[in-house]
């Protein structure tokens, strides 16, 4: 991402959690980011949906310590926008 950063002007950057883009308020950003005309979300619409599955705790907590190092450069990076889901758990 810092290398996207380095070679592309910052305003031509628009960054969107994938928990916030069903919504509209975040559709109506990215279409002004955009410069195009508004667009309804979809919100309820679900297109290739997989099979919902637990994870075993032990399996949760080990996924969890592998990738703290990325949750924990993007809340340094993006703070509050960082989805809530993803300050779980580690």
């Amino acid at each position: 991402m810092l290398t996207l950063e380095q070679a592309v002007p910052a305003e031509r950057i628009y960054y969107a959690f994938y928990e916030d883009l069903f919504t509209q308020s975040v559709v109506d950003r990215i279409c002004d980011f955009l410069g195009i005309a508004p667009v309804p979300a979809e919100a309820t619409r679900r297109v290739n949906k997989g099979i919902s599955v637990s994870i075993p705790p032990k399996a949760e907590a080990l996924l969890c310590r592998a990738f703290a190092e990325q949750y924990d450069f993007a809340q340094a990076r993006f703070g509050d926008a960082v989805p809530a889901e993803w300050q779980t758990g580690h």
